[in-house]
Protein backbone atom coordinates (compact mmCIF):
# COMPACT_ATOMS: atom_id res chain seq x y z
CA UNK A 1 0.00 0.00 0.00
CA UNK A 2 1.25 3.53 -0.51
CA UNK A 3 -0.32 6.79 0.13
CA UNK A 4 0.54 9.94 -1.67
CA UNK A 5 0.23 13.43 -0.43
CA UNK A 6 -1.84 15.47 -2.41
CA UNK A 7 -3.02 18.62 -0.77
CA UNK A 8 -2.47 19.48 2.79
CA UNK A 9 -4.85 22.16 4.92
CA UNK A 10 -3.91 23.24 8.85
CA UNK A 11 -6.89 23.53 11.28
CA UNK A 12 -5.28 24.78 14.18
CA UNK A 13 -2.19 26.09 15.11
CA UNK A 14 -1.54 26.37 19.02
CA UNK A 15 0.77 26.74 21.85
CA UNK A 16 2.12 23.44 21.43
CA UNK A 17 0.39 21.66 18.51
CA UNK A 18 -0.52 22.50 15.47
CA UNK A 19 -3.43 20.35 13.24
CA UNK A 20 -3.34 19.71 9.94
CA UNK A 21 -5.57 17.57 7.30
CA UNK A 22 -3.92 15.98 4.39
CA UNK A 23 -5.96 14.65 1.24
CA UNK A 24 -3.95 11.72 0.46
CA UNK A 25 -4.03 9.47 -2.62
CA UNK A 26 -3.78 5.59 -1.43
CA UNK A 27 -2.48 3.26 -3.56
CA UNK A 28 -3.69 -0.76 -2.75
CA UNK A 29 -2.24 -3.05 -5.71
CA UNK A 30 -4.45 -1.50 -8.44
CA UNK A 31 -6.98 0.16 -6.94
CA UNK A 32 -7.24 3.77 -5.68
CA UNK A 33 -8.67 5.92 -3.26
CA UNK A 34 -8.52 9.11 -1.91
CA UNK A 35 -9.13 10.33 1.83
CA UNK A 36 -8.42 12.87 4.32
CA UNK A 37 -5.66 12.62 6.77
CA UNK A 38 -5.57 14.27 10.30
CA UNK A 39 -2.65 14.90 11.75
CA UNK A 40 -1.64 16.28 14.98
CA UNK A 41 1.74 17.90 14.77
CA UNK A 42 3.80 17.74 18.11
CA UNK A 43 7.74 18.55 19.15
CA UNK A 44 9.87 15.52 19.49
CA UNK A 45 10.07 14.75 23.31
CA UNK A 46 11.60 12.88 26.41
CA UNK A 47 10.90 10.74 29.16
CA UNK A 48 12.57 10.82 31.99
CA UNK A 49 13.84 7.37 34.14
CA UNK A 50 15.28 9.20 36.82
CA UNK A 51 17.09 6.84 39.30
CA UNK A 52 17.72 7.61 42.51
CA UNK A 53 19.84 5.02 43.39
CA UNK A 54 19.19 0.92 42.09
CA UNK A 55 15.91 0.67 44.20
CA UNK A 56 14.27 3.82 44.00
CA UNK A 57 12.54 6.02 41.08
CA UNK A 58 11.06 9.74 40.90
CA UNK A 59 7.94 10.16 39.09
CA UNK A 60 5.57 13.43 39.09
CA UNK A 61 2.16 13.36 39.90
CA UNK A 62 0.13 15.52 38.18
CA UNK A 63 -3.43 16.92 36.86
CA UNK A 64 -4.18 16.40 33.60
CA UNK A 65 -6.60 18.46 31.90
CA UNK A 66 -6.96 16.15 29.24
CA UNK A 67 -8.33 12.66 30.68
CA UNK A 68 -9.15 14.83 33.48
CA UNK A 69 -7.36 13.50 36.50
CA UNK A 70 -4.36 13.06 38.44
CA UNK A 71 -1.80 10.95 36.71
CA UNK A 72 1.68 9.34 38.39
CA UNK A 73 4.17 9.72 35.25
CA UNK A 74 7.73 9.47 34.73
CA UNK A 75 8.98 13.01 34.10
CA UNK A 76 9.03 14.32 30.40
CA UNK A 77 8.50 17.10 28.38
CA UNK A 78 8.89 18.64 24.90
CA UNK A 79 12.33 19.41 23.16
CA UNK A 80 13.20 22.63 21.99
CA UNK A 81 14.14 22.92 18.06
CA UNK A 82 17.30 21.58 17.59
CA UNK A 83 18.10 20.54 20.90
CA UNK A 84 19.20 17.12 21.68
CA UNK A 85 17.47 14.46 23.42
CA UNK A 86 20.40 14.62 26.35
CA UNK A 87 20.27 18.16 26.69
CA UNK A 88 16.09 17.92 26.88
CA UNK A 89 16.58 15.41 29.53
CA UNK A 90 18.79 17.39 31.89
CA UNK A 91 16.59 20.39 31.34
CA UNK A 92 13.30 18.82 31.63
CA UNK A 93 14.31 17.13 34.58
CA UNK A 94 15.41 20.04 36.68
CA UNK A 95 12.00 21.90 35.57
CA UNK A 96 10.08 19.42 37.17
CA UNK A 97 12.13 17.57 39.98
CA UNK A 98 14.68 19.83 40.85
CA UNK A 99 17.18 17.33 39.83
CA UNK A 100 20.30 17.23 37.96
CA UNK A 101 21.68 14.14 36.03
CA UNK A 102 25.17 13.57 35.71
CA UNK A 103 24.73 10.33 34.08
CA UNK A 104 21.99 10.25 30.92
CA UNK A 105 21.84 7.88 28.44
CA UNK A 106 18.98 6.94 25.66
CA UNK A 107 17.07 3.98 26.35
CA UNK A 108 15.20 3.64 23.79
CA UNK A 109 12.48 5.74 21.26
CA UNK A 110 8.74 5.58 19.79
CA UNK A 111 6.12 7.27 18.46
CA UNK A 112 3.99 7.51 21.19
CA UNK A 113 0.10 7.86 19.38
CA UNK A 114 1.16 7.12 15.46
CA UNK A 115 -2.68 6.70 14.37
CA UNK A 116 -3.31 10.54 14.97
CA UNK A 117 0.43 12.22 15.91
CA UNK A 118 3.52 12.95 14.32
CA UNK A 119 4.98 13.18 18.37
CA UNK A 120 8.19 10.60 19.35
CA UNK A 121 9.44 10.50 22.54
CA UNK A 122 13.15 9.38 23.13
CA UNK A 123 12.90 7.36 26.80
CA UNK A 124 16.33 8.93 28.63
CA UNK A 125 17.84 6.49 31.86
CA UNK A 126 18.96 9.38 34.30
CA UNK A 127 21.00 8.64 36.91
CA UNK A 128 23.48 10.29 39.68
CA UNK A 129 20.84 12.92 40.42
CA UNK A 130 22.03 16.11 42.58
CA UNK A 131 19.60 18.06 43.90
CA UNK A 132 19.83 21.48 42.46
CA UNK A 133 16.06 23.08 43.33
CA UNK A 134 12.86 23.13 41.14
CA UNK A 135 11.85 25.19 38.46
CA UNK A 136 8.47 24.25 36.57
CA UNK A 137 6.52 26.14 34.00
CA UNK A 138 4.16 28.64 34.83
CA UNK A 139 1.44 26.50 34.01
CA UNK A 140 2.79 23.69 35.84
CA UNK A 141 1.16 21.78 39.31
CA UNK A 142 3.49 19.08 40.07
CA UNK A 143 4.33 16.82 43.31
CA UNK A 144 7.35 15.37 42.73
CA UNK A 145 7.31 11.31 44.89
CA UNK A 146 9.68 8.51 45.12
CA UNK A 147 8.69 4.91 44.30
CA UNK A 148 10.33 1.85 45.02
CA UNK A 149 10.83 0.28 41.76
CA UNK A 150 10.15 -3.04 42.99
CA UNK A 151 5.95 -1.52 43.85
CA UNK A 152 5.75 -0.39 40.20
CA UNK A 153 4.98 -3.23 38.28
CA UNK A 154 2.00 -3.86 40.85
CA UNK A 155 0.73 -0.22 40.75
CA UNK A 156 0.52 -0.38 36.96
CA UNK A 157 -1.50 -3.99 37.24
CA UNK A 158 -3.89 -2.52 39.88
CA UNK A 159 -4.16 0.30 37.26
CA UNK A 160 -2.78 3.17 39.40
CA UNK A 161 -0.18 4.13 36.37
CA UNK A 162 -2.03 4.74 33.56
CA UNK A 163 0.04 6.97 31.61
CA UNK A 164 1.41 5.08 28.33
CA UNK A 165 5.24 6.41 28.53
CA UNK A 166 5.25 5.78 32.51
CA UNK A 167 4.37 1.85 31.99
CA UNK A 168 7.11 1.60 29.46
CA UNK A 169 9.52 2.67 31.96
CA UNK A 170 8.07 0.29 34.75
CA UNK A 171 8.43 -2.39 32.21
CA UNK A 172 12.40 -1.28 31.23
CA UNK A 173 12.96 -0.77 35.10
CA UNK A 174 11.51 -4.68 36.04
CA UNK A 175 13.08 -6.20 33.20
CA UNK A 176 16.74 -4.72 32.66
CA UNK A 177 19.34 -6.93 34.66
Amino acid sequence: MKKDKVYTEYMYSGKIIKVRRDWVKIKKGKQEHRTWMEVVEFSNAVGIIALLNEEEIILVEQFRYAPGEKLLEIPAGKMDPNESPEAAAVRELIEETGYRPNKVKRIFSLYTTPGFTDEYMHIMLCEDLEYVGVNPDEDEVINVVKYNIKDLEKMVLERKIKDAKTVLAVLYLTRRQ
